[in-house]
């Protein structure tokens, strides 16, 4: 089902398949790097919460595994959808 990445930018031939393909592909790519984001932002709160001792730490640690978690989740079912 996986057509030819070299075929996929010719005009004549577009079909729904290499459309939906590369559509899936930037989506992929767009997750990937929202996920290392995540886990930038996880690494900065948790030098953050070593450096400032504040009352809010734990939450912010928290909150920041929680959106780790959810944009590692997300492109997992991306991954899935490739698959699939």
């Amino acid at each position: 089902m996986n057509p030819d990445l070299l075929q996929l930018f010719k005009l004549g031939d577009l079909t729904p398949e290499k459309i939906n393909f590369v559509v899936l592909l930037i989506t992929l790519t767009a997750f990937l790097l929202y996920s290392v984001f995540a886990f930038v932002v996880k690494k900065q709160v948790a030098i953050l919460n070593k450096s400032i001792m504040t009352p809010e730490g734990q939450l912010l640690n928290i909150v920041a595994s929680l959106h780790l978690l959810i944009s590692l989740s997300l492109l997992g079912a991306n991954i899935l959808l490739l698959i699939f």
